[in-house]
């Protein structure tokens, strides 16, 4: 594996590993890698202040996608103690924009939740929808919430406390494609969770950077459909 400074291409799969502060974010792109690559933090500041990507590659035990890179793209915290939500926003766009020019694709989203949390608070829960949208990968059913902190023993009331926020605060997502997974701490745990996004990628499908467009020549045959409407309404699709 590798985690050196990288030129982003079309062999390039990006994972986005987002959350709150403190929900693990760093700590679990260490465990998947193998290693310390990202700053952990131990309070309520966040370490991450801007987006950081972390190549894995190769790609552990998958022969389909040979010769390609796995970026795993460490985000700052939402209700960082520094920085505006937006403003974290804007960044990750940014840095996706630039992604997807150099023909990168944008393969998921894993969004952390410290189920130790006593409550959903407004940020996490406002956030929570957002990274799944046509921002970051357009499909929920590349979106998954990680569960984080767990215990090393079976614990009956997190276990109750996982259900009850799938029956309240994530049920109309999870009725919508997307898939709540557990992260136990370790290696074999965190390549369960990458792996259930890597098996939907279909890398013989165009990238939308890769879609190029032509200039054409009119004439008096060519009828023209003039698409109309306010910007984001989705005209090119």
């Amino acid at each position: 594996m590798s985690s050196r400074k990288f030129e982003l291409g079309p062999k390039d799969i990006v994972f986005l590993v987002m959350g709150p502060t403190g929900a693990g974010k760093s700590t679990f792109i260490n465990i998947a890698f193998g290693e310390d690559v990202a700053e952990v933090g131990h309070t309520t500041t966040s370490c991450t202040k801007k987006p950081l990507p972390i190549i894995v590659d190769p790609i552990p035990d998958c022969p389909k996608l040979e010769g390609y890179r796995l970026v795993l793209l460490d985000t700052p915290g939402f209700d960082d103690t520094y920085a505006q939500d937006e403003e974290h926003s804007k960044r990750i766009a940014e840095w996706l924009s630039a992604s997807r020019r150099g023909g990168a694709l944008v393969g998921g989203v894993l969004h952390l939740h410290d189920i130790t949390a006593k409550k959903c608070n407004d940020t996490a829960h406002r956030n929570l929808p957002r990274s799944s949208t046509s921002t970051w990968c357009n499909d929920l059913k590349k979106t998954l919430i990680v569960t984080t902190n767990w215990p090393s023993c079976s614990d009956a009331f997190l276990e109750k406390r996982e259900q009850e926020m799938k029956e309240e605060h994530w049920k109309t997502l999870i009725d919508n494609g997307l898939q709540v997974w557990r992260f136990q701490g370790n290696y074999s745990s965190a390549w369960r969770v990458i792996n259930s996004l890597i098996h939907r990628i279909n890398v013989s499908a165009p990238s939308p950077s890769s879609t190029r467009r032509t200039e054409i020549n009119l004439g008096p045959k060519d009828i023209i459909f003039p698409i109309i409407g306010p910007t984001g309404a989705g005209k090119i699709h």
